[in-house]
């Protein structure tokens, strides 16, 4: 019920090792849902420090928020999905990309998949092309490439 989860959270982590804490920040997080919430800052924070650490729990808690109503919650969450290096994020990744409004989040989201070197399957890549991003493709393997501008910010 608290504003904030930041010393709960700074106390945890002092008094606990990094599984049993990563364990206890997705119980946490699992108390929240994906919609419309007055205060969000506790479910931010919650995914802003998930994105911090590489452990099995963390995807499954986080994929769903992906989806969630407040713009902030699902930057945080495809932060925390990729900060986890596993490809079995990308499905989800790219359902979240084909429901995203957000242009920072499906540029985070086309150059998490691109720098991680994950290959789009084959029964998604048609449906994904049409969600991508300006400058972003798929080539005839599933991997995303970036097209880079060659006009300058600054031309007009």
């Amino acid at each position: 019920k608290a504003e904030s989860l930041a010393w709960p959270m700074r106390v945890l982590k002092e008094i606990l090792d990094e599984d049993e804490y990563v364990k206890e920040l997705t119980v946490w997080l699992a108390r929240w849902d994906i919609e419309y919430s007055k205060f969000v800052d506790p479910k931010v924070q919650l995914l802003l420090s998930l994105s911090e650490h590489r452990h099995p729990d963390v995807l499954p808690a986080v994929s769903r928020f992906l989806e969630d109503v407040n713009e902030l919650a699902r930057f945080h969450a495809v932060a925390a999905a990729l900060a986890q290096d596993d490809a079995t994020a990308i499905e989800p990744m790219l359902r979240a990309l084909a429901e995203e409004e957000s242009l920072r989040i499906k540029n985070k989201v086309a150059d998490g998949i691109l720098t991680r070197g994950w290959s789009v399957p084959d029964e998604l890549r048609a449906e994904a092309r049409k969600h991508l991003p300006q400058g972003y493709t798929i080539d005839g393997e599933g991997y995303l490439r970036k097209h880079e501008s060659h006009m300058s910010p600054f031309s007009f």
